[in-house]
C-alpha cells in the first residue's frame, strides 16, 4: 500500500484531533527514536563486521566503538 485512499477516516472535531494528536505524538516520537538508533546499529554493523571476520579488529575493540556510538 502507497496510499490510505481506501481507508475511510473520521472527521473529528479539533479538541478530539488534538486529544489524540497529544496520545499519539509520545508513540510517534519513539517510533522516530527507535528508527534513528536501528539506522545506526546497521551501519556500525556494516563498518564492523568485515574488520571482524578478516580479523582486522578484536570483538573487544568492537565493542568499545559500539559503545561509544549508542
Amino acid at each position: 500500500m502507497k496510499t490510505f485512499d481506501h481507508v475511510d477516516i473520521p472527521d473529528l472535531r479539533a479538541d478530539d484531533l488534538r486529544t489524540l494528536s497529544d496520545k499519539l505524538s509520545p508513540l510517534h516520537q519513539l517510533i522516530e527514536s527507535h528508527l534513528r538508533e536501528s539506522r545506526t546499529l546497521a551501519t556500525l554493523r556494516d563498518a564492523l563486521l568485515p574488520q571482524l571476520m578478516s580479523g582486522r579488529l578484536r570483538v573487544k575493540d568492537a565493542e568499545k566503538i559500539v559503545e561509544d556510538h549508542v
